[in-house]
């Protein structure tokens, strides 16, 4: 989706920068629906923080940019 589109070139920013602090990922609904099935994943794009509990993440509802993003996973793993 365009959304979706839009949200690459901002979370591959995250992932360049915090390389070593954080891993940052992206998961093709359309071809991987098991994957979202266990954490409620019905719209697009979803991200979700995976912080110290990693089987209990948390939704990111903050704004879609490289610098708000890196704070947010920043602040999930502290």
């Amino acid at each position: 989706c365009g959304h979706c589109k839009n949200l690459v070139p901002e979370y591959k920013k995250v992932a360049t920068a915090l390389k070593g602090i954080a891993k940052v990922g992206a998961v093709d609904m359309t071809a991987h629906q098991s994957v979202g099935a266990p954490y409620d994943v019905k719209g697009f794009p979803t991200i979700k923080l995976f912080g110290l509990d990693k089987k209990k993440p948390t939704d990111y509802q903050g704004a879609r940019s490289a610098d708000a993003l890196a704070h947010a996973v920043v602040s999930a793993i502290q």
